[in-house]
């Protein structure tokens, strides 16, 4: 399909145009170009090997000018049935395929490497994209690659599912192109659009992060990976709270992706002031009235956040009016020096652990700082 030209410079009726139309225009002529290059290097395979790497030279120098989410959005809003884009500096050409709703779940499997936590995907959590998906259709295009008779999708776990919810054709660009794992998850991460990855999510990426960088020497520590990705110490420490969950708490939680951050230090907080006796009592009722009702939730509810408080709330008043709540005896020490200099004491009550330290030195209380942040704790 022609790209709509205007004369440079100039929009509608000859009118001059604002920067937005400008880089529209330049989008516009940037993607014709790319077009162009692609078609000839697709259809002239035996090109001298010269004019072959100039080529895709070409493509691939228009191609870093035009983020892949442009290209694809650009391309499926133009109806276009073919797009060419860039993965590992191999141009890689995708069709268009229509996916019938009722067959969406047999035919297509998400790819391993989609950054999205397929665990969390369900009726609940894409509640407003399949309303959407049902009043407009799907406006933005999943990307994917055959894999014998099935199509693995690479970017648009989501949608997939909302399509699937929403009764409506799924639509994918699909690649006969082999990926390897690492550009697949390059890929998944460039091209999501619809919702970044959740506090959950990104705590569990984090911390594995975080653990194979000590092992190889990249990080030092959790406080050594907060400042090389620029991520702040207060939102590494939550997200590694959110991690640190347990999974029988998060799969009771309807929709563990909209959880949000203050429930996960809600959440966090009441599980630490448990002893041993009433968290056994507590992931016994998840994993048996809660993860029932939890369950009726994801089929019924309109709003993932709501059925989110409605389980917290269960999950905070569990052990309420227990009588088998227990007091654990309290074991104190007084305080005594420390090897680095300083003293301290230790507390333990009814499942509570107080650590005081006094007088210690930078460097200590530096260590002592990475330690806790790896556990999700920071001061």
């Amino acid at each position: 399909m022609a790209v709509k030209r205007e004369r440079a410079g100039f929009g509608t009726f000859g009118q001059p145009q604002d920067e937005g139309q400008k880089a529209a225009l330049a989008a516009n002529e940037l993607i014709l170009s790319l077009e162009q290059a692609t078609t000839k290097l697709n259809s002239e395979r035996d090109l001298p090997e010269e004019q072959s790497n100039k080529l895709k030279e070409l493509v691939l120098s228009l191609s870093d000018k035009l983020s892949m989410q442009e290209q694809l959005s650009r391309g499926f809003d133009e109806g276009k049935t073919r797009i060419t884009l860039i993965l590992n500096k191999e141009p890689c050409l995708f069709e268009l395929v229509t996916i019938p709703a009722g067959r969406i779940l047999t035919d297509t499997i998400v790819d391993e490497c989609n950054e999205r936590n397929q665990e969390f995907v369900n009726r609940l959590s894409v509640i407003e994209m399949a309303k959407s998906i049902s009043d407009r259709g799907q406006t933005y295009p999943a990307i994917g690659y055959r894999n014998g008779d099935k199509i693995n999708v690479i970017d648009g776990s989501q949608r997939r599912f909302g399509c699937h919810v929403a009764e409506v054709d799924f639509l994918i660009y699909v690649s006969d192109s082999v990926f390897s794992n690492e550009v697949i998850s390059e890929t998944s991460e460039a091209t999501n659009v619809h919702k970044r990855r959740s506090l959950i999510e990104n705590g569990r990426k984090w911390k594995a992060e975080i653990a194979n960088g000590q092992e190889t020497g990249a990080y030092k520590n959790a406080t050594d990976f907060a400042n090389k990705n620029s991520i702040t110490r207060s939102l590494l420490t939550d997200a590694l709270k959110a991690a640190n969950l347990p999974d029988w708490l998060i799969s009771t939680i309807p929709s563990p992706a909209d959880l949000g951050r203050p429930n996960i230090i809600k959440l966090d907080g009441f599980l630490s002031s448990l002893n041993k006796k009433e968290f056994g009592q507590l992931r016994s009722i998840c994993e048996t009235k809660l993860k029932k009702s939890s369950f009726e939730l994801i089929m019924t509810s309109t709003s993932a956040e709501a059925a989110n408080q409605e389980i917290i709330a269960a999950i905070m008043n569990a052990l309420k009016g227990s009588s088998e709540q227990s007091n654990t005896s309290r074991v104190r020490r007084v305080l005594t020096p420390l090897t680095t200099g300083g003293r301290g004491a230790v507390e333990y009550s009814n499942g509570c652990l107080k650590i005081e330290i006094r007088d210690a030195n930078e460097e200590y209380i530096e260590q002592l700082r990475a330690v806790l942040l790896e556990q999700g704790l920071e001061f």
